[in-house]
């Protein structure tokens, strides 16, 4: 079963389904998360995980889990539901690889796709949904075939490391993902500061993020402030920021260097972006 909720519509009782998530619960089936809003905390099994768009948790069955977010904040998410047999069934496509992903699933845990994993994850999602007013029998095969799908992306996706302890006894490198993002809306972020308040060169930094995260600092951050501004954006009519007001709230130092920056994420100058998502006249 997919859900795909947000925090004004969905295909489901929302209200129905929130009231009965609300409190830590458990199911008899996988759930797989994969959030599309701006920031929330899932606690699963007594441990906190902090969840940014396109992030990915797993919760295997009778696992007790929570959803804790703001109110007003968009939570907008993809829930997979998937029967522990089926799951058997999919992993049996892949024989070779069969106990890996049974291990994968069965085992709670915080993952995040590159871009492009990630993107064909959700327009298989998508077509799942387009077939969900079929009849069974004219869906079935299509249905199954992409969700297939998604679960394999999912399976080779990054996990993402605990944030429990700091970086100088661990060297986990989701305490500078953590730091990165709670601050990158600071414009004086930049690779020197990150390098000054880990303690590592910048050579090693570097080589540290193209490893752990497939592109580099700048990239990452770009990205980072290009969607944080994207997110301002869509909602300009009710916050009544202009651009200006959203390229500093952004962390961008300068117009130009926002111009610049959100364009080559977003393909797309951000007055444009704007008049088409918001139909507002800049």
């Amino acid at each position: 079963m997919l859900k795909k909720s947000y925090n004004y519509a969905s295909d489901m009782d929302l209200e129905a389904y929130s009231a009965a998530t609300s409190s830590l619960h458990y199911h008899d089936h996988y759930e797989i998360l994969i959030y599309l809003g701006n920031q929330c905390q899932y606690i699963v099994n007594d441990v906190e995980y902090t969840l940014y768009n396109g992030d990915i948790i797993i919760i295997p069955p009778t696992i007790p889990h929570l959803m804790l977010s703001e109110e007003g904040i968009n939570n907008s998410r993809y829930i997979l539901m998937v029967p522990q047999n089926l799951l058997d069934q999919f992993a049996m496509v892949n024989e070779p690889l069969h106990e890996d992903i049974l291990n994968f699933y069965d085992e709670p845990g915080h993952y995040r796709l590159d871009q492009e994993s990630l993107d064909n994850t959700l327009s298989y999602l998508g077509k799942i949904l387009d077939y969900a007013d079929y009849a069974v029998e004219d869906s079935e095969f299509v249905t199954a075939y992409h969700l297939y799908q998604s679960l394999m992306k999912i399976f080779h996706a990054k996990k993402i490391p605990s944030m429990a302890g700091n970086y100088k006894d661990d060297k986990h490198f989701s305490h500078i993902i953590y730091y990165i993002d709670q601050h990158f809306r600071e414009s004086d972020l930049q690779l020197e500061r990150i390098t000054q308040e880990f303690d590592i060169s910048p050579y090693y930094l570097s080589k540290l993020f193209r490893k752990e995260m497939n592109q580099n600092f700048h990239e990452y951050l770009i990205e980072k402030r290009a969607n944080y501004a994207a997110q301002l954006i869509n909602n300009i009519n009710t916050n009544k920021l202009s651009l200006q007001d959203v390229s500093n709230a952004s962390g961008f130092g300068d117009y130009s260097t926002f111009y610049r920056s959100f364009k080559k994420v977003y393909n797309t100058s951000p007055k444009k972006y704007a008049q088409q998502h918001t139909q507002t006249v800049l």
